[in-house]
């Protein structure tokens, strides 16, 4: 054997080897759980395989091809974009979609560039949506926006294995003069409601005040004619004790007159403003209240 022939051999066992190594690195595949395989044959889909490790004959090397999809969430953001409300404002938006593949036969066969499709559907699908609403309802409806949007895309997509999962619409930004009016609007809206809330809180507390004042008064009324009830009674209760007193000791006319004169009667003239017009003979009243005087004086 000469040096050619030995060279001849080295250089085709090289071969048979890279040969070998071709055909089982082509007939060995390996699923990965996150993934599903496409399996074609001679350039027709055959079925989709399952994560796990696939080998000859299942695999028959440069007769078979295997793609594998992944089955993890993807998102993708969408450009900003400038989007008219219903009330003809232009708005800067920028959002995120979030999507995931269902069906992996459908995400190769039937859409080329799924992250380009997605994009370009969310586009015009953003301004449709935010175009129905007015400035004020786009800043306070971000979720309904969002849900509008996710279910109006879903319904798409279907045809394509795939289903939004979510969109979020991260910033919406109206023009500088449609923010400073609205600052403008909201500052001056906050000192409304300050003005209110303490016109409100002065009536509640001059009620408060007046519904103490008529209590009050209520109570001392109350208490002045408990003590009236009260001095009445006992002056009742006294006048009872009196009389009675006096029909037990059966006290004669005499008696009640030298009491009238002795008691009462001084007590008539101690204020100057009383008027008394007397009715009677004050001399033969006199007489006989001093006869009774000295009488009964005599008798003590």
């Amino acid at each position: 054997m000469t040096d050619l022939d030995g060279l001849v051999v080295i250089l085709g066992s090289i071969a048979f080897a890279i040969v070998v190594i071709t055909l089982i690195k082509r007939s060995l595949i390996w699923i990965r759980p996150y993934q599903r395989g496409l399996h074609e044959r001679l350039g027709r889909f055959v079925e989709v395989l399952e994560p796990g490790f696939y080998y000859f004959p299942r695999i028959i090397p440069f007769a078979d091809l295997v793609l594998t999809m992944d089955l993890r969430e993807f998102y993708v953001e969408i450009p900003e974009a400038r989007v008219i409300t219903k009330d003809n404002v232009v708005l800067e938006v920028d959002s995120i979609v979030f999507y995931q593949i269902v069906d992996p036969r459908k995400a190769y066969y039937e859409v080329r560039g799924l992250d380009g499709a997605v994009v370009n559907l969310a586009e015009p699908g953003l301004r449709n949506v935010v175009g129905t609403f007015t400035v004020d309802e786009a800043l306070s409806s971000r979720e309904l926006i969002n849900t509008r949007l996710r279910d109006d895309m879903d319904s798409y997509t279907d045809r394509w294995g795939t289903r939004i999962t979510k969109v979020e619409v991260k910033r919406i930004d109206p023009p500088k003069d449609i923010q400073e009016a609205m600052h403008r609007e909201k500052t001056a809206e906050q000192m409304r409601r300050a003005v209110v809330l303490e016109a409100d809180g002065q009536k509640a507390a001059a009620i408060a005040v007046a519904e103490g004042s008529k209590q009050s008064a209520i109570l001392e009324a109350e208490g002045q004619m408990q003590a009236q009830i009260n001095v009445a009674h006992g002056q009742s209760e006294a006048i009872t004790l009196v009389l009675n007193a006096l029909h037990a000791g059966k006290v004669d006319e005499e008696v009640l007159n030298y009491i009238f004169v002795k008691d009462s009667l001084p007590r008539l003239f101690e204020s100057p403003s009383n008027k008394w017009i007397l009715n009677f003979d004050l001399a033969d009243i006199m007489n006989k209240a001093r006869a009774l005087v000295g009488e009964h004086d005599g008798k003590a």
